[in-house]
């Protein structure tokens, strides 16, 4: 070491962030790397169930030395299970992370705990009053958790959150009240105000909902994508060797309309893996607002599949697709500059027709050529099947074939795969 400056040393280890090997190496070798490399070691802990033996050695030594360690934690990803929420150990340490750490993002998932019993050590990492991006999924919400949280940036809600009555839903979000949802850091009447919002529509919509309808008015970012978990099984069809998923939902988006949200500029809807073709709430009763808006960009997904008897028209009021017939409308939205519409739909033969409809062409010979602002990608699949009213009932479930039920899944579209997730639909927004 005397050999080394020490300007030369501490270069060096900085260059091994994320080398976690390496840095647990340097961490045993002395007392002057360990100073060096603790920062670099804690600063972003994962303590997420099943765990391994790797994990669970990282939570023994974090215990050992909580107290040293928690100043340099500043990302903290919680998923525990059911046990953990008792084991003295882990409560110790998400106590005193409470207490010492300076957390900046914190990401709890209590996924299939129900329990609204021992969440003390839970509730008090949300109150750390220096995050900025927060993460719940399956957490209750409660009055006051966005108290006191002056740098707060962003706030997602996952799936199965606590649904919030109305009375509650005031006394949760305070018109007064310091409370953000990815802001900008810009005040408006002397508080912060909700300008991005990431949302699944799942079983948590009646808050969603809320937050919209209420507080919405400064809302310029929205990102609303259907949960997986809001799917539900219908039936199988042994002739398209697929099964059947619909949305399983609270109806509480319907009350939303772009009244609500007169700065929004930027949309991105993504509605994926549902095969009713029923969009989760009117999307025409959506985008159609009087007096114009201020929407200049807006992303819309479907993935979706029509097996009914009708045959299939895209703009009929049931379609998804009204969506991309608002997209061309200037009388509605003015402003809009730049619009995507990524359209993938399975529906059943029609009038001898099968196979692929490039949805641009489609729309094109609907509705005429599309503005230079607005972008089509995707395709219509018409399916020749040997559909028999009396062989398959919709929503009966059954299926004379057990390998083709277990085979199941026919992926639609292009590129399509994972988008209705949180995680990939709360990118950043290309301003």
């Amino acid at each position: 070491m005397s050999t080394f400056p020490v300007e030369l040393v501490h270069k060096t280890l900085l260059n091994l962030k994320g080398e976690l090997d390496a840095l647990w190496a340097c961490n045993a070798a002395s007392s002057q790397f360990r100073s060096i490399v603790r920062p670099m070691l804690y600063q972003s802990v994962d303590i997420v169930r099943p765990t391994t033996k790797k994990i669970e050695l990282f939570i023994e030594v974090l215990a050992g030395n909580i107290h040293e360690t928690a100043p340099y934690i500043q990302r903290l990803r919680l998923k525990p299970s059911r046990s953990d929420l008792s084991d003295e150990k882990l409560i110790t340490v998400l106590k005193t992370i409470s207490q010492r750490s300076d957390l900046l993002t914190l990401d709890v998932d209590l996924g299939l705990v129900r329990e609204t019993t021992g969440l003390g050590p839970i509730h008090a990492l949300l109150k750390v009053s220096t995050i900025c991006n927060l993460r719940v999924a399956s957490v209750p919400l409660w009055t006051g958790m966005l108290d006191d949280k002056p740098h707060m940036e962003k706030m997602t809600i996952g799936p199965f959150c606590k649904r919030i009555s109305e009375p509650a839903f005031h006394e949760l979000y305070p018109s007064e009240g310091e409370y953000t949802f990815c802001s900008n850091e810009r005040e408006h009447s002397g508080r912060k105000a909700i300008k991005e919002m990431v949302a699944q529509i799942a079983y948590q919509e009646t808050s969603v909902s809320r937050l919209l309808v209420f507080r919405g008015a400064s809302l310029t970012h929205l990102t609303l994508c259907v949960s997986p978990a809001a799917l539900t099984l219908q039936s199988t069809d042994r002739y398209l060797n697929r099964t059947i998923y619909v949305y399983s939902g609270e109806e509480g988006m319907s009350d939303v309309t772009l009244k609500h949200l007169p700065s929004l500029t930027h949309l991105k809807f993504n509605f994926g893996g549902i095969d009713d073709i029923t969009p989760p709430f009117d999307l025409v009763r959506f985008f159609c607002v009087s007096g114009g808006t201020q929407l200049r960009s807006a992303e819309i997904h479907f993935e979706q599949s029509d097996f009914s008897h009708d045959d299939f028209d895209m703009l009929s009021w049931r379609a998804g697709e009204w969506a991309v017939a608002m997209v061309y409308s200037h009388e509605f939205h003015p402003l809009l500059t730049d619009a995507l519409v990524n359209v993938a739909i399975i529906t059943l033969m029609w009038d001898g027709f099968f196979g692929e409809f490039d949805i641009e062409e489609y729309m094109a010979l609907r509705l005429g050529e599309a503005p230079p602002h607005v972008r089509l990608t995707g395709a219509i699949t018409y399916v020749e099947t040997d559909y028999n009213e009396s062989d398959y009932e919709r929503g009966s479930g059954e299926t004379d074939n057990q390998e083709d039920e277990e085979q199941g899944g026919y992926e639609m579209g292009e590129g399509t795969e994972g988008e209705y997730e949180v995680e990939s639909a709360s990118d950043e927004w290309d301003e």
